[in-house]
C-alpha cells in the first residue's frame, strides 16, 4: 500500500526554462504535472443563451467567465469573482512571502510545488510577470461588481487589418471575498512590501488571483 501510495502522489518536473528577453516578454517556465490531483481546473459549458468557463477549486467557484459567443476572441465577457472560498492553506507557501531579491524564479517554482501538484496532469506555463490589480475597467480587483457588465479586459484587443494583441495577463481580480480581508495583515504589507502573489490565466488580459489578496492590496493602496 505504501508503494501504491508513492507513486499517486504529485510529481512537477521543469522541462525548460528561460529568461526574459527580445524573443520573450517575461521570464518563464515550462513544467509537466504528472498524478495531478485536478482539483484546481476549468470547466466549460453552455446554455442556450450563454456560454460559461469557470475556475474551480474542488467543488468550489472561484471565478467565472460568460459569453454570448465566447470564442469569438474580440467579444467581451461578464465576469463573476468572489465566491465565498475560505482561503485555503492549499494555495499559501511561505516562499511567495520572501522578498523577491532573495529568491530567483526557479526557486519560486520549486517552493510553489504544493500549489502545482493541485491541477490535472499535463503540461503548464508559469511566467513572472507584473499585474495590475485592477479588472481593466476601473474597478480595484477586490471591488468588482457583480453587473453583468461586459468587460474589456476579458478579450484581447483587434486593431484592425487583422492585427491581434496577444493572450497575456495584464490584470487580475480577487477570488477571496471581501470580508475575509484582514485590515492589519494589509498595514503589515503597507510598511514591509516584499513577496510576490500568484494568479491563474484565465482568458484575454485576465487572471484570477489565487494568493497574495492583502500584499495586492497593500501594493494598490501605496499605488504600486
Amino acid at each position: 500500500m505504501l508503494l501504491n501510495n508513492k507513486k499517486t502522489l504529485p510529481f512537477i518536473r521543469i522541462i525548460e526554462n528561460w529568461q526574459k528577453s527580445d524573443d520573450k516578454y517575461a521570464t518563464g517556465a515550462l513544467i509537466e504535472v504528472t498524478n495531478g490531483k485536478g482539483l484546481l481546473y476549468e470547466v466549460y459549458g453552455e446554455t442556450p443563451f450563454a456560454s460559461y468557463l469557470t475556475l474551480m477549486f474542488g467543488s468550489q467557484k472561484l471565478f467565472q467567465f460568460q459569453g454570448d459567443e465566447y470564442f469569438s476572441p474580440t467579444c467581451n465577457k461578464i465576469m463573476r469573482s468572489g465566491y465565498g472560498l475560505e482561503q485555503t492553506q492549499e494555495f499559501k507557501q511561505g516562499i511567495l512571502n520572501k522578498d523577491k531579491s532573495q529568491v530567483s524564479f526557479l526557486e519560486a517554482v520549486n517552493g510553489i510545488k504544493p500549489i502545482l501538484g493541485l491541477l490535472d496532469t499535463g503540461y503548464y506555463v508559469i511566467i513572472e510577470t507584473k499585474l495590475y490589480p485592477t479588472d481593466g475597467n476601473g474597478h480595484l480587483f477586490c471591488e468588482v461588481p457583480d453587473s453583468g457588465e461586459y468587460l474589456p479586459g476579458t478579450c484581447i484587443c483587434y486593431y484592425g487589418n487583422f492585427i491581434w494583441g496577444n493572450n497575456r495577463p495584464y490584470f487580475t481580480v480577487a477570488t477571496q471575498p471581501q470580508h475575509k480581508i484582514c485590515q492589519e495583515r494589509i498595514n503589515y504589507y503597507m510598511e514591509n512590501p516584499c513577496g510576490m502573489a500568484l494568479a491563474f490565466y484565465m482568458d484575454g488580459y485576465m487572471s484570477a488571483l489565487l494568493d497574495g489578496h492583502h500584499k495586492t492590496l497593500a501594493l494598490a493602496k501605496l499605488h504600486i
